[in-house]
């Protein structure tokens, strides 16, 4: 029965003798609706303003609107309405026209006029994830609260309601990764577009985002080395700890293998005290040009894993029937000797690869106090 609250008995320069002008009037009891927000109901500052939701008097639901929950969204929005329709599967939200649970009817300073931030709105009915995602490592769009980035509000085709199908959601964001050329080798789960095959999209305990531990899902393809290397006697130490990606690119690569790079350069990122000694000392050539001249890669029947036993291994470069090497050598024979007892395979400062510290009758190179020679 308040009338004059809004309404001017005598005159006024407003129409229906108002004492303020549009949502001014209402802003005078309504202060609270009077935000400024980045993504306003268009409505809101439209001409009729307040009261193209709301009636002035009464209204027949709460909040003096005309129409029931969602369905006063809808007279403006039916084309969302059709949209939702058309959708193979829908959110239960979305569906029941429950527009204000999601979005604030008057603005937002978020996208789509969401009432706060997508992924506590979210978690108002997925409370279970919220925890879940809680993780070492966490989806950058997890950790930001942008849910909405790959999922729709209202559904989708698929009942997760993604954006995308497979690695076209993926590409939106990583689309340099997906990038290719011609020289371009893919490993297969990234060249069929299998990005789940291998990574959590929301968030996971292991680096990458990996759904498991690495050794866990390069085995689950790679399952004959697996077995091969249970029973082999020499193990490469990177291989055994299931850091794959030391070597090999798990995405895509322009070198046979997916390597990361070439010849000694990708053993001598770990191998650091060889790579100086290499540098600085003179370089036993198989050992700069290609370590798995020698070495196999992931593991062996000989150990440090090498191709074949120590002897046959020297002799494809070392003529070990010729008489030089067996007088250099005493007699002894080939297959009996260790070759790096005294030679280093990978460099030296002596010109025969011989190691640094040397019993002294052997530095002169003088056998006989110590041994019977040509015996």
């Amino acid at each position: 029965g308040e009338c004059l609250s809004c309404h001017n008995p005598h005159t006024s320069d407003n129409p229906t003798l108002l004492v303020a002008k549009g949502n001014n009037l209402c802003f005078e009891c309504h202060a609270e609706k009077n935000a400024k927000y980045s993504n306003p109901h268009a409505p809101v500052d439209s001409e009729r303003g307040c009261l193209s939701c709301h009636a002035p008097h009464a209204g027949k639901f709460k909040g003096l609107v005309e129409a029931e929950g969602g369905k006063e969204c809808l007279t403006c929005h039916a084309d969302v309405k059709k949209e939702i329709a058309k959708l193979p599967h829908k959110h239960d939200p979305a569906v029941e026209e429950m527009c204000s649970t999601c979005h604030n009817p008057h603005g937002s300073n978020g996208e789509a006029m969401l009432s706060q931030r997508a992924d506590q709105l979210c978690y108002q009915c997925h409370e279970e994830l919220e925890g879940d995602f809680l993780q070492a490592v966490i989806h950058q769009p997890v950790k930001n609260g942008n849910c909405t980035i790959c999922h729709s509000g209202h559904g989708g085709s698929d009942a997760n309601f993604l954006k995308a199908k497979g690695s076209a959601l993926c590409a939106e964001c990583h689309d340099t990764l997906l990038q290719k050329t011609d020289k371009t080798i893919e490993h297969q789960p990234f060249a069929d577009q299998d990005c789940l095959t291998c990574h959590d999209p929301h968030a996971s305990s292991i680096a990458g985002m990996l759904v498991s531990p690495e050794k866990e899902v390069c085995g689950q393809c790679h399952d004959d080395l697996v077995d091969k290397m249970a029973k082999a006697p020499s193990k490469h130490e990177p291989v055994s700890k299931g850091e794959c990606t030391k070597c090999h690119n798990p995405h895509k690569a322009e070198l046979p293998n997916l390597l990361l790079t070439t010849g000694p350069d990708l053993c001598l990122t770990c191998h650091t005290d060889l790579k100086d000694k290499m540098a600085n000392e003179r370089e036993h050539a198989p050992a700069g040009q290609d370590c798995l001249t020698c070495h196999q890669a992931h593991f062996a029947e000989v150990k440090p894993l090498l191709n074949e036993p120590q002897h046959q291994l020297c002799a494809q470069c070392h003529e070990t029937d010729d008489d030089s090497f067996k007088t250099a050598h005493i007699g002894i024979k080939a297959e009996v000797m260790d070759c790096v007892q005294c030679h280093n395979p990978h460099a030296s400062k002596d010109p025969k690869f011989f190691k640094d510290v040397m019993h002294a009758p052997f530095a002169a190179r003088s056998c006989e106090p110590c041994h019977v020679v040509k015996q």
